[in-house]
């Protein structure tokens, strides 16, 4: 059984304990208490006080962790990006794999898009973010696209809705981050919708599939946008939560496997 301990019942610790305990039939929780498992997952941790020597820590977007894991490197450590996996191998001594985020798209549902009419950007409730994404709203208008954003989603279903809404995925920031991914690229993918953004290096995993913003208006590049739904649903199937819970039960057979899952 895999047991996740989650301090804080964040988003990501919802998407990354929650949905996998759920869908494999294990367990989740706030702390470790008298529950344990044969794999022990903490999330984002704020101490290791009640991670033992042999657990794992998924480092997810805890900035403060990996300085945290120094000073204990018999925990096991999960990244949750290519990019943030690499940067962790760096940074410590501990055994550290990788596995992916799923997407929201467990159904499988897919979009036609005969053109393409409406852009929108899904992500927290941020003043800075609301702002600039208003002004790329403003532009996309100019342009005759219709934009709209989501700041407010609070389940699986509602991003969901959010995307079934859309035609292409606006993702307008430019600052890199080892803590970033590309999930909500891979979630538009999954129905079969582009997305526009930087080809930033926390997106190594996924830059093959996005038409690359650089100084260019991003109406111009939403105007010229060439893109194959078949190749990004397809891509976006390594991501489906059927195919992430796998390497979670892996975790029972490559305890001592050093690389990527």
């Amino acid at each position: 059984m895999v047991s996740f301990f989650a301090p804080r019942n964040y988003l990501g610790c919802i998407i990354r304990g929650k949905q996998i305990a759920d869908y494999l039939g294990g367990k989740y929780n706030k702390e470790r208490g008298d529950v344990s498992g044969d794999v022990n997952i903490f999330i984002k941790p704020r101490s290791l006080d009640n991670v033992l020597d042999g657990d794992w820590v998924d480092v997810s977007d805890g900035e403060y962790v990996p300085e945290l894991l120094k000073s204990r490197p018999k925990i096991r450590v999960i990244a949750h990006s290519l990019y943030s996996f690499k940067f962790l191998k760096k940074a410590l001594k501990n055994e550290i794999i990788w596995i992916s985020q799923q997407h929201c798209n467990w159904e499988k549902e897919h979009k036609e898009i005969k053109k393409i009419k409406t852009c929108g950007y899904i992500g927290g409730p941020n003043t800075i973010i609301r702002k600039q994404y208003e002004e790329i709203g403003k532009s996309l208008n100019k342009a005759g696209f219709e934009f709209i954003t989501c700041f407010d989603f609070t389940t699986r279903e509602s991003c969901n809705d959010f995307y079934k809404k859309i035609d292409v995925l606006i993702v307008g920031q430019s600052i890199e981050n080892q803590y970033k991914t590309p999930t909500k690229l891979i979630n538009a993918a999954s129905f079969g919708i582009p997305s526009v953004a930087y080809p930033l290096k926390s997106y190594e995993e996924w830059n093959e599939y996005i038409p690359c913003l650089k100084d260019e208006d991003i109406s111009d590049t939403v105007k010229n946008l060439q893109f194959d739904s078949k190749k990004l649903i397809e891509a976006a199937d390594f991501y489906h939560i059927s195919n992430v819970a796998k390497r979670y039960e892996n975790l029972y057979e490559n305890l001592g496997n050093n690389s990527g899952l």
